[in-house]
This record gives structure tokens, sequence and C-alpha cells, in this order.
């Protein structure tokens, strides 16, 4: 049996690679999971507190979507208010039940760090694009050095990457976008 060491979380983040890992390589087990993403419901965050094995992983609550907006969350029912507003009401909720983190918008990763109650908590900002890049279907996002200046302490890149003519000039443009923050 071989190993896979995943870093970065298994959820939203890193999932669609581990799946397609283990289902191209089924002779290989998946390791060392960092972070778990769940859904921002206490009651979900609670359940995976409660299963957790892996002492060290890091459990992070989805706020929301970083490809939903205010009509979005409308057509899913979700209840009336700014969305900066839900989304630092979920985080609240979220560190309350015991989430180690969230994911978020880097456009609110800003409101939640300024918390003190919770400044010792994970953001990680998916949503993440160059000036120049295509925003495709996401609705909330900013720069790397944006994320960072607003507080995010891991930041999500995939598609300006995967998407990329030349992955990796995207990536060190992603990079020197970042060094700006040093």
């Amino acid at each position: 049996m071989k190993t896979i060491l995943v870093t970065g979380g298994c959820g939203f983040i890193g999932s669609s690679f581990t799946r397609k890992m283990v289902h191209d390589f089924p002779k290989f087990e998946v390791h060392n999971i960092d972070f778990l993403t769940v859904n921002g419901d206490p009651s979900v965050v609670r359940a995976a507190l409660d299963g957790k094995k892996n002492k060290k992983m890091k459990i992070l609550a989805v706020t929301f979507l970083t490809n939903q907006n205010r009509n979005d969350l409308d057509l899913s029912l979700i209840i009336s208010g700014n969305i900066d507003e839900l989304v630092t009401e979920r985080a609240c909720n979220a560190f309350l039940a015991g989430a180690d983190g969230v994911i978020c918008s880097p456009l609110e990763a800003n409101l939640i760090r300024k918390n003190n109650q919770f400044s010792d908590k994970i953001i990680v900002t998916p949503g993440i694009r160059l000036d120049k890049s295509d925003a495709g279907d996401q609705k909330r996002v900013s720069t790397p050095s944006e994320a960072i200046r607003a507080g995010a302490d891991y930041i999500v890149v995939g598609r300006p990457i995967w998407n990329a003519k030349d992955p990796i000039l995207a990536v060190n443009e992603i990079l020197k976008d970042m060094c700006i923050q040093l």
C-alpha cells in the first residue's frame, strides 16, 4: 500500500485532488489530513469535532461560498441581511461551536479577523484572482495581497493556475503579488 500525503485540507480544499487520486490509484492510502472543511452550521461543526480521530486535524467551517452573492442567498432561501453580516455571524457561530477556523471570501476576512475574541482562529480565503484574471463564476474575489492584508492565513488558488497557458508563470505572478505584503 502506498501513501498519499494531502496537506492543506480535504473537504472543499483538496477534495477534488484527493477523490481523483483515490479513484485513479486505489492502492494508495490517504493520511495526515491537516484540515477538514465542513458546512458552517454549528451542529455540523460539533459533529465533525465529535468524529475527529486525528487530534492535530483542524476543523474549518465554510461561511458562504465565494461564488455566491446576495441574490444567490435569496434563491437558496437564506435569511435576509447584508452578506458581510451573515458571514460574520456564521463565523462566530462556527467558532463558538468549536471550529478552528473558517473559509470565507477575502472580502469578509477583515471583518472576522478584527473580532478580538477570535483573533487566533484560522482564516482561509478562496476566490483569489490576479487583477487581470477572469473571475469566472466567483463573485466575491480579491488578489492574493489583498487577502493577506485582510487577515487571511491561507489562500486558495485553483483555476487561475489550472486554466493558465503557463501555470508556472501564473504561480510566479501570484507569489509576486503576495510579496507586496512582505
